[in-house]
């Protein structure tokens, strides 16, 4: 009986007030999170509904604070009103990280502060008493949308760069800092943007600084994992020669991989869509250079290709292709004015030039070109004078026929012989067991192949 009244009660409070909002809380448990499982392990009830309508701000957060028995403090009043409407159930923990990814957008954020929840600005999160990790310490008790702030070490990484460049991967709720003393980073974020960032961080933490650089890019065209893989495939470790040392035992010399300060190393960041290069300062701005032709939205890259020049240097060859071949960009063409043109970027250090193509066609007589003035690709050349960049992605399909899409990727990026043939520009292969499409050709046709996946599966 008492249940049931309690249900009417409910009903009446939403008919009489249809534009308040409704968030309900079991009653016999005014704290959500203090029920233990065996073991002591932490048992969250979800009981919590939030349902509002036009609901001013500090009224919803008092609401919720009365929920969750834990007085609000509020450093400055926020203005306007909350719409939001969920059905389902929430424990206490995952309603206040609903409300956080709410209230981010108004530059606050609401934090637990002993027995109390504060509401503070996101500038001031790293003056408050939040729960202090270390790069060994668990994080299992921790949720993953919940503020802490993260010591990280550093091995090698100069720390005062990296927190310059590692801004862009930070939530609005983010803070970053070098340490007063010792090699590394004062974190404060939601957990699960500092992982990522923990992750990224270890893939280019390797072997000594020396002279490298750190560069990050916002990403709005081109698809990041493409383009890293062009990246680290054009400048990464293949695209420099191993060490060689001379064993005295064997009399001969072993090979080693190369330095990491020798090559450039691409990291893409798929939740904040952030490029991150490290390597070379040279070869690094050459990368940057290189992704930037896949970034122009309209005309940009496709083909990409490296020549060796054998008779002449690479700034020779460069000279001459824009002299002596049409529709290439030439050096200080703004981007609209080399928009549909090729572009020819010079790696003097390892003596190369990189040709980006992005019209059908262009990469062609840019390679014909080459052979009348340099004679690469001659019979009998000593060196291998020329190679095309081409990347393999798989992408794992939820609900298209495998067949029908391979058809339809390979019908939009196919040529066709004045026979009316198609010559099919991308290798496609299926692995029916994992619902994969197994993708492999130039850059270009690989993004434009990703597209066409991703409009299919969503429509």
């Amino acid at each position: 009986m008492i249940n049931h009244f309690r249900l009417i009660t409910f009903f009446l409070l939403s008919f009489t007030s249809p534009f308040s909002e409704i968030i309900a809380l079991d009653e016999e448990s005014k704290v959500p999170d203090q029920l233990l499982e065996k073991g002591g392990q932490e048992k969250q009830k979800r009981d919590i509904r939030i349902q509002f309508e036009g609901v001013s701000y500090s009224d919803a957060l008092q609401r919720f604070s009365q929920m969750a028995n834990k007085p609000l403090i509020v450093e400055s009043s926020l203005e306007g009103t909350l719409t939001f409407f969920d059905p389902e159930p929430y424990s206490y923990r995952e309603a206040l990280d609903v409300f956080n990814v709410i209230l981010s957008m108004k530059g606050v954020a609401l934090v637990e502060n002993g027995r109390f929840l504060q509401l503070t600005k996101l500038e001031n999160l790293k003056k408050l008493p939040l729960k202090v990790l270390r790069g060994s310490d668990a994080s299992g008790d921790v949720r993953p949308g919940q503020i802490v702030t993260f010591v990280i070490q550093l091995q090698y990484l100069d720390a005062a760069e990296v927190s310059t460049a590692a801004t862009s991967l930070l939530t609005s709720a983010g803070s970053i800092a070098p340490l007063s003393r010792g090699k590394g980073l004062i974190i404060t974020d939601r957990l699960e943007s500092i992982q990522r960032i923990r992750q990224l961080l270890a893939e280019i933490d390797v072997g000594p600084s020396a002279e490298r650089l750190m560069k990050t890019h916002s990403l709005k065209h081109s698809s990041g994992a493409v383009v890293a893989e062009l990246i680290n495939k054009t400048f990464g470790k293949s695209s420099v020669p191993k060490r060689l040392k001379f064993n005295d035992k064997t009399k001969r010399y072993d090979s080693f991989d190369p330095e990491p300060a020798t090559y450039v190393t691409a990291v893409y960041d798929e939740a904040s869509r952030t490029m991150v290069l490290f390597g070379p300062s040279e070869q690094v701005e050459l990368a940057s250079t290189l992704l930037m032709q896949f970034e122009t939205g309209e005309g940009k890259a496709g083909d990409v290709k490296i020549f060796h020049p054998a008779k002449m240097t690479a700034e020779e060859l460069a000279s001459m292709i824009r002299e002596g071949v049409e529709g290439v960009a030439q050096e200080g063409d703004t981007s609209d004015a080399a928009k549909l043109k090729a572009r020819i970027i010079v790696d003097s250090k390892l003596n190369r030039i990189i040709a980006s193509a992005p019209v059908s066609g262009q990469r062609e007589l840019i390679e014909k070109f080459v052979l009348q003035v340099d004679g690469a690709g001659s019979a009998g050349s000593p060196t291998k004078s020329s190679s095309s960049v081409n990347i393999t992605r798989v992408y794992r399909i939820k609900s298209l026929d495998l067949e029908t899409l391979s058809n339809a990727v390979k019908n939009a990026t196919s040529d066709i012989f004045p026979s009316g043939d198609p010559r099919p520009r991308l290798a496609i292969s299926k692995d029916d067991s994992t619902r994969s499409l197994i993708i492999t050709g130039s850059p270009g046709d690989v993004e434009t192949a990703e597209t066409i996946i991703q409009q299919l599966e969503i429509g």
